[in-house]
């Protein structure tokens, strides 16, 4: 289904119709939910933070075999992010996914490196980073609230090794 949505030629490829029609679609589709602006930091169970993921792995735990539905791993793609044709975005809600080959390491260090010269209150917990502003002015009461996570692809762990 995936490789008929992704069809360059706009007369094969499945239209929105097709792929809402279809029992797959039904099935496993979960709208997301906006998380709410409290204090700690909330991961979801069937997310393992960094740490969790190489210790898991390590042990050979059945937990570090994770099943993850047509969605979950379309949402982890920075390139076939679908989200916008299911839900509705509001205006001040802005999702930003990329790729990049540094380390999830490096990348958290530097988020919060950026974050904290901008003066803003950072909380990291459980592999993810989430960063506040509170405008405490009379007239306006804006609030800036950004949650980044770092999530590994493909791992060495396995049999892509090739690949490093």
């Amino acid at each position: 289904m995936i490789k008929k949505i992704l069809d360059p030629n706009p007369r094969t490829r499945l239209t929105m119709a097709m792929i809402k029609e279809d029992e797959w679609f039904k099935e496993g589709y979960i709208q997301s939910i906006p998380e709410d602006e409290e204090e700690d930091i909330h991961s979801n169970d069937e997310v393992l933070s960094i740490n969790e993921m190489q210790h898991e792995a390590i042990k050979g735990s059945p937990r570090s075999s994770t099943l993850i539905n047509a969605f979950q791993l379309i949402g982890m793609s920075s390139c076939l992010d679908l989200s916008g044709f299911f839900e509705k975005e509001d205006v001040s809600e802005r999702k930003i996914r990329f790729t990049s080959n540094h380390s999830p390491k490096d990348l958290i260090e530097r988020i919060e490196g950026i974050v904290i010269e901008m003066g803003l209150r950072v909380q990291k917990k459980n592999g993810m980073l989430k960063v506040t502003q509170e405008n405490k002015t009379q007239r306006s009461l804006s609030t800036l609230s950004v949650a980044a996570e770092v999530i590994i692809g493909i791992t060495k762990l396995y049999s892509f090794s090739f690949l490093f």
